[in-house]
């Protein structure tokens, strides 16, 4: 279960959703040991590292695959694939799993746009704009 709270005075104080959500939890396991672990939560890719991978960057790849096969793959298929390449996949008993890109923090998407950057560059001789790319 994770809880968002606040370090304050010493003490830790439960944002206010996660209060009720703790009371059943433990409800639920009266009497059981529990452990606790207290973290810093990572930020989470920002809305520009989103905008500037769903916009010049995927489209450039997509430009890109087109070009060597014929066929143009939706946005999906290619972020799902350069996020697996980047990353790796886990195997399960389904099958080759990515990671979901949502979990990416923000020091993590920056690694897959670095990545994909210079794919573009060794694979196709192509240049992606530099971050910081607005649309028009």
């Amino acid at each position: 279960m994770k809880l968002r709270a606040t370090a304050h005075d010493g003490r830790l104080v439960l944002a206010q959703e996660s209060r009720q959500s703790l009371v059943d939890y433990l409800r639920k396991r009266e009497g059981k040991t529990l452990s606790v672990e207290v973290v810093e939560p990572k930020d989470k890719r920002s809305l520009e590292q989103n905008n500037y991978w769903h916009g010049p960057i995927l489209d450039l790849v997509g430009d890109c695959w087109e070009e060597k096969t014929g066929t143009r793959y939706p946005k999906w298929a290619i972020h799902g694939a350069l996020v697996g390449e980047c990353f790796g996949y886990t195997d399960t008993p389904s099958g080759p799993v990515r990671r979901s890109s949502a979990d990416l923090t923000v020091d993590e998407f920056s690694r897959l746009i670095d990545w994909t950057r210079e794919e573009l560059w060794h694979r196709y001789q192509v240049r992606a704009p530099e971050p910081g790319w607005e649309a028009a």
